[in-house]
């Protein structure tokens, strides 16, 4: 039996080897088209990796900056959940989705995520007045940023102001009216620092909304059984 030889082949007919050529180029991905397989399947460590090859050759370009953010973002939160993510990997996230310059929705949504996940770390890390800092920057960019504020009350409360803790909590009942934590975490505060009427009334708002939790229903029963004689 015969054998093609490409020599051969190529002499007889040039054409084929700008076909074969072409076939052999669309084989072979650049750090740009690699970056962006990895991100669809949810490998942000490698997306991350051939996305900064792939700014190396043109560091300008804003699509490869927000790849690379949202990358570091991904990396981020599945280090968080074997808790093992530290302030610099949100950090990295949060500075090239801003330095992409990111105006859509989905973009703005992505890096309040991302500064959200870095004031969390941070306050894993001891260090709750960065933490704060972080998370009233979030506040003060995006007012409707709920989760955010929620945190920030938490811990202004834990560190010995009731009153502002109490403030923001409200903010968010206002924003959001079917935010069962928020009226949940209200009542605790009122209740602890000797509102204990305020706190039933808030806590019974988060048991219409959310009537089988667990935790909810432990406090009903509880403020029920010591009233206003606490």
């Amino acid at each position: 039996m015969e054998r093609i030889h490409f020599g051969v082949l190529v002499k007889q007919n040039p054409s084929i080897l700008a076909l074969l050529c072409a076939v052999w180029l669309a084989g072979c991905s650049g750090p740009r088209d690699k970056a962006d397989e990895a991100l669809s399947v949810g490998d942000g460590e490698r997306a991350a990796r051939f996305y900064a090859l792939a700014l190396d050759r043109d560091p300008t370009d804003s699509v490869l900056r927000r790849g690379l953010g949202e990358a570091n973002l991904l990396l981020a939160r599945h280090r968080a959940e074997d808790g093992l993510d530290k302030p610099s990997d949100w950090s990295g996230a949060v500075r090239e989705l801003e330095r992409a310059g990111l105006s859509d929705s989905a973009g703005r949504a992505m890096l309040e995520d991302a500064r959200y996940g870095w004031a969390r770390s941070l306050l894993h890390a001891g260090d709750s007045d960065r933490a704060v800092g972080k998370l009233e920057s979030i506040v003060e960019s995006r007012p409707e940023a709920t989760r955010a504020r929620n945190l920030l009350a938490i811990v202004v409360e834990r560190r010995g102001d009731p009153d502002r803790a109490t403030e923001l909590f409200l903010q968010n009942t206002a924003i959001d009216s079917n935010d069962a934590d928020a009226f949940f975490n209200l009542a605790m505060v009122e209740w602890n620092n000797g509102r204990k009427l305020e706190a039933i009334d808030h806590l019974l708002a988060a048991s219409r909304l959310s009537p089988e939790d667990p935790e909810i229903l432990w406090w009903l029963e509880r403020m029920a059984r010591e009233g206003t004689t606490r």
